[in-house]
């Protein structure tokens, strides 16, 4: 968090107030051969008054340090924000399509500023700012801890999935705004807490290197670097580098020698080191490397067409069709929605936004594999929606009737949905609509529909890690695949997932429609193909 001072000035100030009144106590109780009224005509007495005074004095330099150097912090964070704003009226959208630059702004209003608002010493000032924000009580929430260490989890994402460089993401060339030593302490400490040694290593010893080079006080510098220096300790403790977790609070006791990291130095000495890093397994597989765009199989080379015979639809705007696997069929379909129907769709859905949930028994729950936010579109009560429907019913051939509820998605800082296959295990599925969706639907879900409402600038592919092949969104276009065979079976093969957003924001859109009544729009085969 954002430290504006080790301690207050106004903590300062009572303690030395204790400190006068001791003082104070110390002198009644001597033996004294003066009175109060005497203290005018005795030079003895004045030098009494003239020692506390001059104690007075410096104590009250030293409030006065402290506060100047208070003001100093506020203005320097002020200035700090004000700098992030400026670049922000550039360009939102891009500004905020940064991960670095997304999280600093979630940071600030979780910790920064709530700490900059205690740190204030006049009730009035208070008393403004708090009457200033009550206007926007009733159009959001603000951000709190749990969200923060959800942005800092997506930048974990990031790292692992794209081989990012911490220093690289701190300097801010390419991903954001460069962030502070502060920045990475938090970062490196959440990620300590997750157990994500390695990672939480690099991002504190970029903040002990940042901390040394700051303009921070003499007496910031040396506490927190005492407190990056434990850190690092514990988490080189969790990779099995006992000997460096030692160096490192024998550095601490070099400056301190009754420091308390005397337990924690003993603690390590005597406890074996468990390596558990459930959190950086290897995910350098088929999955990852098709987030980062990369193909290992040579495919055969497919070209894309104009159809305008599939449908009626499509006569006077022939269908732009790119094949992106013909077995089993991955197809893009490109222009199907325009920026202004987009827009309109993202208009209904905006304040409707909820975390997305995945089934789990009898509930539904919020995981880290699904980081997203989603809410559900009726074709019957939306224009945009069921316009939508009417594409995908021309394209697929197949009955509509039996489709479920538009889905939207937002993908946000590190937003991900991890290997799956969209057809469903029939209990959780009327589980999971029974309570505000039609439970009639007859069979599995038979093919996916997904719109892409955005450009992604990085990062957000489809990715099918047992297919070798990969759709990047691309604003307007919609992919489509089959779940199931024909002959119904469940096809493994399509198990896809949602790459991490670097860069700018996923929006998408999903319609699934179910086998039942498409007997006859997919036919079966002679034989099963299940096998295929």
């Amino acid at each position: 968090m954002y430290r504006f001072t080790k301690i207050t000035s106004y903590e300062y100030n009572q303690h030395k107030t204790l400190e006068l009144r001791s003082i104070l106590n110390n002198q009644s109780s001597r033996p004294s051969t003066f009175v109060a009224s005497e203290f005018y005509s005795s030079v003895d007495s004045l030098k009494i008054l003239g020692n506390m005074e001059a104690t007075l004095i410096q104590n009250y330099r030293q409030y006065l340090k402290l506060q100047k150097r208070d003001i100093d912090n506020v203005q320097r964070f002020i200035k700090e924000v004000k700098f992030h704003h400026e670049l922000a009226k550039e360009d939102v959208a891009d500004y905020i399509g940064n991960p670095t630059n997304a999280f600093t702004l979630i940071k600030r209003m979780v910790s920064d500023w709530k700490e900059l608002f205690e740190f204030l010493k006049f009730r009035d000032v208070k008393t403004d700012i708090e009457e200033s924000l009550t206007q926007f009580e009733n159009d959001f929430q603000l951000p709190d801890e749990g969200e923060l260490k959800g942005a800092i989890r997506g930048l974990r994402r990031l790292q692992s999935i794209y081989k990012l460089n911490a220093e690289d993401m701190a300097r801010g060339d390419k991903y954001g705004t460069s962030l502070n030593w502060r920045d990475c302490f938090e970062i490196g400490t959440t990620l300590l807490d997750d157990t994500s040694f390695k990672l939480a290593i690099d991002w504190l010893e970029l903040s002990l290197l940042t901390l040394q080079d700051s303009e921070e006080s003499i007496e910031m510098k040396s506490a927190y670097i005492a407190h990056i220096k434990e850190y690092l300790a514990f988490a080189y403790q969790g990779i099995g580098e006992s000997d460096i977790a030692i160096e490192h609070l024998d550095d601490i006791l070099e400056n301190d020698a009754d420091a308390s990291v005397k337990l924690t130095r003993n603690l390590l000495l005597n406890s074996e080191t468990d390596i558990n890093e459930h959190n950086e397994k290897s995910i350098d597989n088929n999955y990852a490397r098709l987030c980062r765009g990369e193909i290992l199989r040579k495919l055969q080379p497919l070209s894309c067409k104009l159809d305008s015979k599939l449908h009626a639809f499509f006569k006077l705007s022939p269908l732009q069709v790119e094949p992106l696997l013909l077995k089993p069929p991955v197809t893009l379909y490109h222009n199907l929605l325009n920026d202004e129907q987009i827009s309109k769709l993202l208009k209904e859905t905006r304040n409707r936004m909820q975390r997305s949930q995945v089934v789990r028994g009898n509930g539904s729950i919020a995981i880290e594999t699904r980081v997203s936010q989603q809410t559900w579109v009726n074709p019957k009560t939306s224009v945009i929606a069921n316009m939508m429907y009417k594409i995908v019913g021309a394209i697929t051939g197949f009955d509509m009737e039996n489709t479920e509820t538009m889905q939207v998605a937002n993908y946000g800082i590190g937003g991900q949905y991890e290997a799956h296959c969209d057809y469903l295990e029939i209990y959780n599925f009327y589980y999971l609509f029974k309570l505000d969706y039609k439970t009639n639907y007859h069979g599995d879900r038979i093919a996916t529909n997904m719109f892409y409402l955005a450009d992604v600038e990085e990062g957000g592919h489809t990715v099918f890690p047992y297919l070798d092949v990969y759709s990047k969104p691309i604003k307007g276009a919609m992919v489509m695949w089959y779940n199931l065979h024909k002959s119904l079976h469940e096809d493994p093969r399509t198990l896809h997932a949602g790459c991490p957003v670097l860069k700018g924001s996923k929006k998408i859109a999903n319609i699934w429609t179910h086998s039942g009544y498409q007997e006859f729009r997919r036919p079966c085969g002679l034989e099963n193909d299940s096998h295929e």
